[in-house]
Order: structure tokens, then C-alpha cells, then sequence
């Protein structure tokens, strides 16, 4: 029988895994609720956990009375926007547009201090029998259960009203070994879900060996990074983060744990893989590819708008987008970004390669740029992939990049786009800027290491010679008004124009538009039918929500953030 549509493809893979499968339920638990738990209930609980229930306490507590403390205000105001001051706390997360301004540190200290989407309570487990013991009581009191390992999440998927999140940094450790099946051999490193990137980078330094991770220090490598797909620095040279896994130690929706791998349990390895992150089960430990510690040819450069001739500064544009897809191909990864005042390639990086080779392959560019007058000087280095990042993707561990106070859009832009018509995509680019948006490119060859990966991917990434994210800034300390309108810029004037400019377009599902309309072809295409399968496999009941994840249709917030069920 052929199958014509996604959507007759997706009832018959649902209608076997739907038999005896049901949400129980029609709403999610919420404190103040008869079935809420008990106090005695939550007591008994948290001895199971070896005392590491934790009531939340907002961040923004000391900037509101009873507890209104100005020095401790004042400092919490001043590094808001760091990503340091969101990842350690059990309940904070790094997309302030979730918190709806709830306890905010910049609203008046005589608004009280209210949890509004901040989970009610987080088990900052430290080990994998809390894990097990925190999602059998959620289920048992429907209460819903939220994962939390850095907080970075433009989806608020690390939160959520009424909840109990399970906090992972407490799954420490890191190993090095060799892993062998009949899919790979060779170099592995196996970490705790909570290990976050910038101990990753030291420790595979130390081991004289480098791992994929994410182009910011302070994202972690088992959660929603990897489980989502995951771009880096060394995607050119190695895929996605998602290509590097060899097997996964999950906690399962019926708190059973279980190996995930191409040989156990593979249809969940799949899943896990690419598939979104916090969905099908809990990572607690993860094995993934570790690679040699070879040297890397950087490079960077910055032009200025407001020093050259419009005309002059825009054909410099085309001619870069022009030569993207030529980069990649000679394994070079790129990270720039462009806004109204400057073009900024920070990050120009070759792995197993040298500053002499980065010049030779940028020097035609340069002599492009020559023949319009403009004269480029970048920069180049060759360093340890260590150091390289530090240098152009640091200072480690925060970065330079602030959270908290932009609105994002993604397009995955295919190779085919700029080989074809380079300047009509850079004029849409270009159109975004002048109109006050920001536009940050991640440049690389996404292509699987090897023909044995695997993975629920999304497909459109294999063609796509960059992920493309555009920001609405708004001011941290402004009004809910101010980031609505943010976001409004992103869904109805910023991705109109990348629409229009690829008509048939995807995106990262951890970076795109919180509104797209269309998600489960935009951010799964073709793997969502065997998802959502394997969703109901593992979680019919839908214990594990994530926003715009996979199933996620099933459930919806009401204005008061209770989750409840929409079928």
C-alpha cells in the first residue's frame, strides 16, 4: 500500500501504538488543588530523594518585600543578563520572556514576589534512583514534571507553572574510553546529564581529545543541545551533536531505567537523537564520539557599515553569502553575525588545519572585496581547539553574548539557496537589518560523519549550509508589552522575509520562531509520524511535556499556566 500524505502516514504508525493508550487525565495537578499533595506527602517524598526537595524561591526574591535586600537587588539587576546568573539556580531559566515578569528584579519591590511560571518545586538530583523516585511521584499525583539542566531554552521547556522539575547538574562525571559495536569503534566520552559545556572542553583538552559542543560554554551536552540536534564549532568536521551519540542511560515515563542505543532499545536511541529534548524520558548519563586533539586555523574579521559607501558595504555582503557555501566545502565552520552597525565574523575555524591554510582559503574573498575598494585584514591563529574557542567563541565560561532580552526566529538556509541567487538571500538579510533586527549565522557542512549515523535529525539540516537565527532585541527591564512586541516582530515581520526568501522552509527546533504555526513539519519534517510513535510507545500518557515538542498537541496552558489536556 502506498501511503500519499503525512497525515495518513502518521495513523497507521499511531494506530498500532495507540491500542490501550489514553491520557487519564484532564488536568495537570496545581498547588492549591484537592489532589495537590499533602505536606506530609512531599515530606515522605523528599526522603527518598536524599533531602533534596527544594521549594522555590524565585531569583528576583531579593528585589521584592518581605525579603527586599538592595545590595543583593542591585548585583542581581547588574548581571541579569548573564547566562552565570541563571545556571546554577534550581528553578531559573534564561529566556526571561517565560517568567511573564514574574518576581522580576526590575519591577517595584512592593509587587509581591509571586512563583507565576517558575516551577513549584525542583529535586536537584544526584543520582539516577532520584530521578526514578521524582517522576513516579509526578505520575502518581499528576503533577507536571519539567527538566532542567542549564535553563538555555528560547521555548521555556525548562519550566512550567505548578511543576516539579528535575534539576540534572547534580549527574556529574566524566570518563574517557573505547567504545566499540558493530557501528563505530574507537573514542568515547561518557558524562552525567548535568556536566555542562565548558567542563567538556577542559577535561576532553586534558584527555588530548575534543568533543562536539555547543558555540556557548554554558550549554550542557546531554539535554535538549544534543536530544534537539545541536550546531557547533565542529560541526564541519564532525555533523551535529546529535551524530555523536552511542548510547543513552534513560529513566522512562514508568520510571524503569534503560539503555538507548543502536543495539538496545534503538527505536527510543533514535528518538533521543535529534528527536527534542525532555520528551521521551529522562538522560541521566550519556556516551557520545570524542575526536583527536589536532590543531585548528582560525580567523576573524569585522566590517563597519558607517565607514563605507551603502553601496559599497552591500556588495560586500553579496559577495560574502556568495562565497559561504565555498567555505564549508573546504571544512571551514563560521559563526557571524550582522547587525546595523557592523558584520562581525567572530568565528572563522578549520579543524586539523592552520592560520596558513585560513588565509589561503579566504584570500580570494579578501581580493573580491579589494576590487570594490574595501580592504579586509583579518586576523588568524592557530591554536588547540581550547584555546581557539576561548579566543573567538569566549572568554569560557559565560561568553559575551547576553540572554534574556531578544526574541528569536530560525531558518535552516539550504546550500542550493546561495549557490543559486547569493544576493537576493543577502538583500532579505540586509532588508531584517535596516528594519532593527539582528541576524546571527551558523555556517557549516552538516553532513553525518559517516553513512552508519542514524538519527530523527531533521533531514532539511543534511542540505542546509546554515542555521540562521533572527533576533528582536527589547529592554530586560521593560514591560511584557515590550517582549510581546518583540515577538511580534519576529513571527509577522522577520520570518515573513526568510519565508519568502525560501519558501519551503525548517528550522532548529531549540532556535525558531515560539509561534510557528506550522511546527510539526517545520521542526521535524518527515521524522515526526516515527516520533510521535515512539512518543506514545514510551510516554502514551504524556507525562513528559515540552513546548512545540513531539505530541505536544495533546495538551495546552490555560492563562494561569495549568497544563491540561486538548484531546
Amino acid at each position: 500500500m502506498r501511503v500519499s500524505t503525512f497525515a495518513s502516514l502518521a495513523a497507521l504508525l499511531l494506530s498500532g501504538a495507540t491500542e490501550g493508550c489514553a491520557i487519564a487525565v484532564s488536568c495537570r495537578c496545581m498547588p492549591g488543588d484537592s489532589c495537590w499533595p499533602t505536606t506530609n506527602e512531599w515530606n515522605t517524598f523528599n526522603a527518598t530523594v536524599g533531602g533534596n526537595l527544594i521549594a522555590t524561591v524565585p531569583i528576583g526574591s531579593p528585589c521584592h518585600d518581605p525579603t527586599y535586600d538592595e545590595a543583593a537587588c542591585t548585583a542581581l539587576q547588574n548581571s541579569w543578563t548573564s547566562p552565570m546568573t541563571h545556571l546554577y539556580h534550581p528553578s531559573s531559566f534564561m529566556q526571561n520572556y517565560f517568567t511573564n515578569r514574574s518576581c522580576d528584579p526590575f519591577t517595584d519591590r512592593a509587587t509581591p514576589c509571586e512563583l507565576g511560571n517558575y516551577v513549584s518545586f525542583a529535586v536537584a538530583v544526584q543520582n539516577k534512583q532520584h530521578v526514578v523516585s521524582t517522576v513516579k511521584f509526578a505520575r502518581e499525583h499528576n503533577i507536571r514534571l519539567v527538566v532542567k539542566h542549564t535553563g538555555h531554552d528560547y521555548f521555556g521547556r525548562s519550566t512550567g507553572a505548578g511543576g516539579l522539575s528535575i534539576f540534572t547538574q547534580g549527574l556529574g562525571g566524566i570518563s574517557f574510553s573505547t567504545f566499540k559495536d558493530k557501528y563505530y569503534s574507537g573514542r568515547s566520552m561518557t558524562i552525567g546529564a548535568g556536566v555542562i559545556g565548558y567542563d567538556i572542553l577542559k577535561a576532553a583538552d586534558e584527555n588530548n581529545a575534543v568533543v562536539v559542543t555547543g558555540e556557548s560554554a554554558t550549554v550542557g551536552l546531554a539535554g535538549g543541545y544534543t536530544q534537539g540536534g545541536g550546531h557547533s564549532a565542529l560541526s564541519t568536521a564532525f555533523g551535529l551533536a546529535a551524530d555523536q551519540t552511542l548510547s543513552f542511560e534513560v529513566v522512562t515515563a514508568k520510571g524503569e531505567i534503560v539503555t538507548a542505543s543502536r543495539t538496545k532499545n534503538e527505536d527510543l536511541y533514535w528518538a533521543l537523537s535529534g528527536g527534542g529534548g525532555g520528551n521521551y524520558g529522562v538522560v541521566t548519563s550519556m556516551t557520545v564520539r570524542a575526536h583527536d586533539n589536532l590543531k585548528v586555523g582560525g580567523a576573524s574579521f569585522i566590517l563597519y557599515p558607517t565607514l563605507l559607501p551603502a553601496d559599497q558595504y552591500k556588495q560586500a555582503v553579496e559577495t560574502l553569502f556568495s562565497y559561504l557555501p565555498k567555505f564549508a566545502d573546504q571544512g571551514v565552520m563560521i559563526v557571524f553575525a550582522i547587525r546595523s552597525n557592523y558584520l562581525a565574523v567572530r568565528n572563522f575555524m578549520i579543524y586539523n588545519s592552520t592560520a596558513e591554510r585560513a588565509e589561503e582559503i579566504l584570500a580570494p574573498f579578501v581580493a573580491d572585496l579589494k576590487t570594490i575598494g574595501i580592504t579586509l585584514n583579518p586576523t588568524y591563529s592557530t591554536l588547540s581547539y581550547y584555546d581557539h574557542y576561548a579566543t573567538y567563541m569566549g572568554p569560557i565560561p559565560a561568553g559575551i553574548l547576553p540572554i534574556g532580552d531578544t526574541q528569536v526566529g530560525g531558518q535552516l538556509l539550504p546550500k542550493t539557496v546561495l549557490e543559486t541567487n547569493p544576493k537576493a538571500y543577502a538583500n532579505t538579510i540586509l532588508e531584517i537589518v535596516s528594519a532593527g533586527g539582528g541576524v546571527i549565522f551558523s555556517v557549516a557542512d552538516y553532513s553525518p560523519p559517516d553513512d552508519k549515523v542514524s538519527n530523527s535529525v531533521l533531514p532539511q539540516w543534511r542540505t542546509a549550509v546554515s542555521q540562521v537565527n533572527v533576533l528582536a532585541t527589547y529592554d530586560p527591564k521593560g514591560t511584557v508589552e515590550a517582549m510581546e512586541t518583540a515577538l511580534s516582530t519576529i513571527t509577522n515581520t522577520y520570518m515573513p522575509k526568510l519565508k519568502a526568501a525560501v519558501p519551503d522552509s525548517y528550522a532548529y527546533v531549540n532556535e525558531a520562531d515560539i509561534q510557528e504555526a506550522n511546527w510539526q513539519k517545520t521542526f521535524y519534517g518527515s521524522n515526526y509520524a516515527k516520533l510521535q510513535a515512539i512518543k506514545l510507545k514510551y510516554d502514551c500518557e504524556g507525562l513528559f511535556y515540552t513546548y512545540k515538542g513531539v505530541g505536544s498537541e495533546k495538551w495546552a496552558t490555560s492563562t494561569t499556566g495549568r497544563l491540561c489536556a486538548t484531546r
